[in-house]
């Protein structure tokens, strides 16, 4: 998760534009929508791997036979447990077989069978002794680390790897494709979402959203943006900024014209953009969780977790 996926294509073509010195890399990161730190790291990443390019290619084919024999055997290392996982929204506790996780009381987990999609939290895990049944398919990774700003309904961060996106999405969603960009479309400006072209009335429960804080989750890494809101399940939205325009702009939920979440997103997106402007150490890549989520899931769900706060002084 994390963070926008670009091809390794991709990232090979820009490096050896770079590579060949016609421009500075700064100026084909800017050309692309990348930021420049992103170029050079993977400029470094090539260098320090070129010389695999002249290893023997039989190697090579082992290489993914050797990871899925790597993964077996971390599977199979794992203890087997049988899990009783308490669902809070129906209020009703099931058991589950678990030979993916360590879990442990409080762990926050998605399963398969009649609750899936449903969260649900760690009651007990005893060995499971032979005895197998739905699986529990993915756990809350709540390990954060890094450094927050306050911003407003919101707490920040500048460090990519402190709340990746596919992180976030392991607190609130059972695993899921990656949400692909949206269809080509007239832009959408910004400042004032001219070009957003929908009812009066799905705009105003867009607002309404935004007013209520269900824009859980955004990041933006170069061009792309990322984020969760809640409507009657966590969805997906994302779409690509430039200069000020919105283009191909998506979502998860099944409608299929401009929603009420994406009009959330934009209108909550607009407002960090304003709050970031004002932050002196501000860079372009950046991440922010709404704060009851950010504290239910890294704090009220990892007991060993440790906050620390100071105050900045001008």
């Amino acid at each position: 998760m994390a963070g926008t996926q670009y091809s390794a294509r991709y990232k090979a073509k820009l490096v050896l534009e770079a590579l060949r010195g016609e421009k500075e890399s700064e100026t084909i990161a800017y050309e692309n929508g990348i930021n420049p730190n992103m170029l050079r790291k993977w400029k470094q990443e090539f260098l320090e791997k070129a010389s695999t390019v002249f290893e023997d290619s039989r190697e090579a084919e082992k290489t993914p036979v050797r990871k899925e024999a790597s993964l077996k055997e971390a599977r199979d290392q794992m203890p087997k447990t049988i899990v009783r996982v308490f669902f809070p929204s129906c209020s009703r506790t099931y058991t589950y077989y678990n030979d993916r996780f360590p879990l442990q009381p409080g762990d926050r987990v998605f399963v398969e069978g009649s609750m899936a999609g449903v969260q649900g939290e760690v009651l007990t895990a005893v060995p499971a002794n032979g005895q197998e049944g739905p699986r529990v398919l993915s756990a809350a990774d709540v390990q954060v680390s890094g450094t927050f700003l306050q911003a407003g309904s919101h707490l920040l961060t500048f460090d990519p790897a402190a709340l990746p996106y596919q992180k976030f999405l392991s607190w609130v969603l059972p695993p899921v494709p990656e949400l692909a960009e949206g269809p080509e479309s007239a832009p959408i400006r910004l400042q004032d979402l001219e070009g957003l072209e929908m009812p009066e009335r799905i705009f105003s429960r867009g607002a309404d959203y935004y007013r209520d804080g269900r824009v859980w989750y955004l990041q933006q890494t170069g061009t792309v943006v990322r984020a969760v809101v809640q409507g009657t399940h966590p969805y997906p939205v994302r779409f690509s900024v430039q200069e000020g325009l919105v283009r191909r702009l998506n979502c998860g939920c099944p409608c299929e014209y401009v929603c009420k979440h994406q009009v959330a997103v934009l209108l909550q997106y607009k407002k960090l953009l304003r709050r970031i402007q004002d932050i002196p150490e501000r860079q372009e890549d950046w991440t922010a969780a709404a704060k009851p989520v950010f504290f239910s899931c890294a704090l009220d769900a990892n007991p060993r977790a440790v906050l620390r706060m100071e105050s900045k002084t001008e």
